[in-house]
């Protein structure tokens, strides 16, 4: 079975559907984190963060159910964390294992 992954929603799409703002969460979670990454490592981090939540939207009908609910905070924060702490421990073998290349229009 083969299947069909759309490319991440629109940001503007995506903020009529639910008030999180995922390079906002991604930023704030850098924020309280010791890290040494430079500035353009830590604006990748932000803008994939941004583009994976709203492709996971987009593709899997359970995120967008959480998305879409009362805890989309929380649940946004849980797994921004999760990937930053996989980001903070080996960026370049995050990007190579997530790249933004199959999430984009």
């Amino acid at each position: 079975m083969i299947l069909t992954m759309k490319p991440a929603i629109s940001r503007e799409a995506f903020e009529k559907h639910t008030p999180i703002m995922p390079d906002v969460i991604a930023e704030t979670v850098l924020g309280r984190r010791q890290h040494n990454l430079d500035a353009d490592a830590q604006k990748w981090f932000i803008e994939h963060v941004d583009l994976r939540v709203r492709f996971m939207f987009t593709n899997d009908k359970k995120w967008k159910r959480r998305l879409k609910g009362e805890q989309c905070r929380e649940f946004t924060y849980m797994f921004v964390n999760h990937w930053a702490d996989a980001y903070l421990k080996s960026p370049a073998l995050y990007r190579e294992r997530h790249p933004n290349s199959y999430m984009e229009q």
